[in-house]
């Protein structure tokens, strides 16, 4: 965690990783970490396999309180978006990330996307 608040992004997937998935909580920051990182080192084909991964384990997992699979599913959708957008440049996109977001005040590292979508929208300080 102190790695990803640090933007060593690589250091955090190397820590993230030896994590053990033994209960929901540590289950989804793996997830949440992994992506967030992927998606920062604009590994997107990586930062999919991981959201369908995801994905697959919030609808078969049995310990996660329902409410708690819901804001990540919708972390889930506001990622897709943001790799839409990142890969093809459509405004459509954006605004769908933005609506999201607008939507939902309560996501898990609502900060962290609500930041990155004004930098997708800016782009004179979009890295790519």
């Amino acid at each position: 965690m102190i790695c990803l608040k640090k933007r060593d992004f690589v250091s955090s997937i190397s820590h993230i990783e030896k994590v053990k998935m033994s209960d929901y909580l540590y289950a989804t920051d793996y997830f949440r970490i992994m992506i967030i990182s992927k998606f920062e080192l604009n590994e997107f084909m990586e930062c999919l396999k991981l959201t369908n991964r995801f994905k697959r384990y919030l609808w078969t997992a049995t310990d996660i309180p329902e409410a708690y699979a819901d804001s990540y599913k919708r972390f889930l959708r506001i990622i897709a978006n943001m790799i839409d957008y990142k890969q093809t440049g459509k405004d459509g996109h954006l605004e769908k990330i933005f609506i999201e977001l607008e939507a939902e005040k309560n996501l898990p590292v609502s900060s962290w996307m609500y930041a990155k979508a004004k930098e997708l929208a800016n782009p004179k300080k979009r890295r790519v």
